[in-house]
């Protein structure tokens, strides 16, 4: 037998396993990846940031109306920062309301304007990733 063929062959109880658990998050109401993906989209946003370092592009997503979530890593030694909405809008960083290197994590100060995360579907969201992602 080819090694395509048993490539092939190997694949398919994994290809099966994953279609039915999606066929399943389905029929139960659970979100897939790909729901989440919708659900999420509008609340993640580019983060530029320019400084001694030169410029780097990161992600980061609304945490709440004029916060913004990224990862320490992208802020620090940086010095300006802009946001770059789903929208298509532009806002440059206020400040930082908190970070903390152990974590990764920073908080920043941006206007974000009407758009909003959204709330209602965060637990839902959460769930999902913690199951898709193991």
């Amino acid at each position: 037998m080819s090694r395509m063929k048993m490539a092939s062959w190997l694949l398919l109880p994994a290809f099966l396993a994953g279609s039915i658990t999606l066929l399943s998050a389905q029929r139960t109401g659970e979100m897939t990846p790909v729901d989440v993906f919708k659900k999420a989209k509008n609340s993640v946003v580019l983060i530029v940031a320019s400084g001694s370092a030169g410029t780097a592009q990161r992600s980061g997503f609304i945490l709440a109306p004029d916060r913004v979530v990224t990862n320490f890593h992208v802020i620090n030694g940086q010095e300006k920062f802009y946001v770059k909405f789903a929208d298509g809008g532009i806002e440059q960083v206020e400040s930082t309301v908190n970070a903390d290197k152990s974590l990764d994590l920073a908080i920043l100060a941006v206007n974000t304007g009407a758009r909003l995360p959204t709330r209602n579907q965060l637990g839902k969201i959460e769930r999902a990733i913690r199951k898709f992602h193991k």
